[in-house]
């Protein structure tokens, strides 16, 4: 493992807090997620500075132990924390969830090798332009909306987004690598809801897995690993489970 690291805080230097990144505990929080998983390969979330506990160490402790077929990628939520892992010499796949917002960022991905997550018909269509005019190659993910309200394309959508994705050169169709959408209460008893999210979720990619059968679709949050073992579909995304603190 690298040696931990230096990062600046706005406290004393003198201070008697500090936090200390267990790699057997970390290795054993995915141990026990994958295995409540059904071994389904896992994308782990390390945005935010890995909640509080480090994103480079996380992210190295996964490079140098965690086997690929266990965790898949790597997820982040702006492309700086993909271009600093980059930097750092990780080179397991990255997400990029929520920051691709112009054609700049999505060359940027094709520098940096890392996955564009996108969410709404302009980025998609910036996208088209983008890698039809520069005969660029940039892997992509597209999020729906399936009832959390935050970010993501709609049901409504997904015709135009299929019908987009068909007319792009060969190449580029092969760039498309999974649809993904989020739960919004997972952890919470009322399942009645999460079923409701799932289903409109299926039905969402249904028409994209006939047309691109060998991508990835991914629902499934921490809570939904344990609770919700239907919604387990071809990856499952591992957040705030990864550091050992309960999902709600």
């Amino acid at each position: 493992m690298t040696s931990p690291t230096k990062q600046s805080l706005p406290i004393s230097s003198d201070s008697p807090i500090w936090a200390e990144l267990s790699q057997s505990a970390l290795v054993h929080n995915i141990e026990i997620c994958s295995s409540a998983a059904g071994q389904t390969p896992i994308i782990a979330v390390i945005k935010a500075n890995a909640y509080g506990h480090g994103m480079l160490d996380v992210a190295h402790i996964i490079e140098e132990t965690i086997d690929p077929n266990t965790v898949s990628h790597l997820a982040v939520a702006r492309l700086d924390e993909a271009a600093l892992l980059r930097a750092e010499g990780i080179k397991r796949p990255i997400l990029v969830l929520s920051g691709i917002l112009s054609p700049q960022d999505l060359s940027l991905c094709a520098e940096l090798s890392v996955d564009a997550v996108i969410h709404n018909k302009h980025t998609l269509d910036a996208y088209s332009a983008l890698v039809s005019q520069n005969h660029t190659s940039i892997n992509f993910w597209l999020k729906f909306n399936c009832g959390m309200n935050r970010l993501g394309l709609s049901k409504s959508e997904g015709q135009y987004a299929l019908d987009l994705i068909s007319s792009l050169p060969e190449a580029n169709q092969k760039c498309f690598k999974g649809v993904l959408a989020h739960f919004s209460s997972s952890e919470s008893c009322n399942t009645e809801h999460t079923h409701t999210q799932l289903q409109l979720f299926q039905e969402t990619i249904q028409h994209f897995l006939d047309h691109y059968p060998s991508i990835i679709s991914c629902i499934a949050n921490s809570a939904a690993i344990f609770y919700h073992p239907e919604s387990h579909h071809s990856a499952v995304r591992l957040g705030i489970k990864l550091y050992g603190l309960p999902s709600k």
